[in-house]
């Protein structure tokens, strides 16, 4: 006994059986989890994908709305398999259903490697009329101007509390990953201290390190007062790692048009260090390189990559310029070398003859904006989870955002 859950006919008792080669005794099953026997329309997966994509649906609010509006009643007294969705099952079903979906679009097995890390996204070759223009120089000749846009958002997942270590957990309620937990499973919480911790405390003996940890404890409990006093006194407060670490925040490299091209984990910080990084990843040759890369904090990125020797290497032919809004409120008259190599407004090109921008530099700003609101529904993923689903959403809104620009008109390529 077995329950089929439908879009249009809701939860129905079935029967599943499974078939034997005579040859080699093996038995084959409709679904890879043998022992819990629900099975889920592909009509009903794509209508909780689009869900997620374009409501920020997490799979207890579409295991809810199906209960509610699309099961129909059905008696189910004896019947030995729920006819109620769960959350567990939707998430299940859509993992499944995007792993093979993603494996017969490219003819692969199903396995699960790093794969769209870097130029892994179906549409990391994109380029259009929007995001791609073509510009006279002096000299005469057409010239191509291919833009990308970077920014960061909040967007945060656990992971080892040791900086910058890429290990997963062993488990979401886990400060540290395995190769760590030994070295700091039982030492003082604060930071810096090599001094063990106390039974019943995540603190030693030393009584700012048990200050720090009162105070830690008398915020969870809503004593905001006792906060209040300790920042009235001015005394200074030992940190510590109390709870949980999470990633500093997801990247995205978007074109202007809209189209994400790459999103990467930060763990640590938003460094210049790992920006220069994502953005090799992303486009790994020279000629693969956008010819305008804006970003909020260009002018130090900037700075980093001539001290490094990249704008004669990797970026030699990329711009830097700070986006619009950030360089008009976030960036000062005064500092000469942003104004120099980083104000959009000295780059004539970016301009029409109407003396309006040619490309939307506010696009990551906007696109981490519908990314952000998946907060509530990635929060407690584990690593590998996190990664898949914030991917395949990706996936899903390249491709509506792919179809809007053909309704409109626009012309779109592949630069590979």
């Amino acid at each position: 006994k077995a329950t089929l859950f439908t879009l249009r006919e809701g939860a129905l008792p079935v029967f599943c059986n499974s078939l034997i080669c005579q040859g080699c005794s093996t038995r084959y099953y409709h679904s890879y989890k043998v022992t819990m026997h629900h099975f889920m329309e592909s009509a009903l997966l794509e209508l909780f994908v689009n869900q997620m994509v374009f409501m920020w649906s997490s799979a207890s609010n579409c295991a809810r709305v199906y209960n509610f509006t699309l099961n129909t009643p059905f008696p189910s007294s004896g019947w030995g398999s729920t006819l109620r969705l769960s959350p567990d099952l939707v998430s299940d079903g859509f993992f499944l259903y995007s792993l093979l979906l993603h494996h017969t679009e490219k003819g692969t097995s199903l396995i699960l490697p790093e794969y769209m890390a870097g130029v892994g996204q179906e549409h990391w070759g994109h380029a259009c009329t929007v995001c791609c223009k073509l510009f006279e120089n002096l000299e005469g000749s057409l010239v191509k101007m291919h833009a990308a846009v970077s920014d960061g958002t909040a967007l945060r997942r656990f992971c080892c509390a040791v900086p910058n270590c890429r290990n997963p957990l062993p488990n979401q309620r886990q400060h540290w990953c395995l190769e760590h937990t030994d070295t700091f499973v039982d030492l003082c919480a604060i930071n810096g201290c090599t001094s063990r911790r106390e039974a019943s405390h995540q603190t030693c003996s030393e009584a700012t390190h048990r200050a720090a940890e009162d105070a830690h404890l008398a915020r969870q409990q809503a004593f905001f007062q006792l906060s209040a006093q300790a920042e009235a006194t001015g005394r200074h407060q030992a940190k510590g790692q109390f709870t949980r670490n999470r990633t500093h925040n997801e990247q995205i490299i978007v074109r202007p048009c809209g189209m994400i091209v790459s999103r990467e984990t930060f763990y640590h910080s938003e460094s210049l260090a790992a920006v220069r990084e994502f953005v090799k990843r992303t486009f790994p040759t020279p000629d693969l390189m956008p010819e305008y890369f804006f970003y909020d904090n260009n002018c130090n990125l900037r700075a980093f990559l001539e001290g490094a020797g990249d704008l004669n290497d990797h970026w030699q032919y990329t711009a830097t310029p700070v986006d619009v809004f950030h360089h008009a409120n976030k960036h000062k008259v005064t500092d000469t070398y942003c104004q120099r190599h980083c104000n959009p407004a000295a780059f004539p090109e970016l301009t029409d003859a109407q003396g309006n921008w040619i490309f939307n530099t506010s696009i990551a700003e906007q696109t981490n904006v519908w990314l952000g609101k998946f907060k509530a529904v990635v929060r407690d993923m584990e690593a590998v989870c996190y990664d898949f689903f914030l991917d395949e959403m990706i996936k899903r809104k390249n491709r509506h955002t792919l179809a809007g620009l053909v309704q409109k008109g626009v012309y779109s390529w592949s630069v590979l």
